[in-house]
């Protein structure tokens, strides 16, 4: 079970040409993630909810509402479920990562910090 909770992490990683195709079907980036964007105010330092950027149409929320759904239907195969409760079991982890649902908006990165992916510490 708790090896499980890493297998999509592992799946997106695959690098090779053979990898990638034999794992399309189960690695989803955005599946990763459900992000509130935000700014800080140049003027004052506040912090600003960026109302006006959207996450991808498939994200964390609905990856998790699809895969429970999957995961509770016994009329889907065994193999097709004991896929979704990986990634239910990922994405619960995912949703309680402080920067898998924040995105902070600045001029060099207009579309959000991919989580802090794009922030680099020196």
């Amino acid at each position: 079970f708790e090896a499980s909770a890493t297998w999509p992490d592992i799946i997106r990683a695959r690098k090779t040409d053979a990898e990638k195709a034999r794992n399309a079907k189960y690695a989803h980036s955005p599946w990763h993630y459900y992000d509130i964007f935000f700014s800080e105010d140049p003027k004052t330092g506040k912090i600003v909810e960026r109302t006006d950027k959207e996450n991808a149409p498939e994200n964390a929320l609905v990856a998790m509402k699809e895969q429970t759904a999957i995961l509770a239907d016994p009329a889907k195969p065994a193999s097709d479920r004991a896929v979704a409760l990986a990634w239910v079991n990922h994405l619960v982890g995912d949703l309680h990562t402080p920067l898998h649902n924040v995105a902070r908006v600045t001029d060099d990165h207009p579309d959000g910090d991919q989580g802090g992916n794009l922030v680099k510490l020196e």
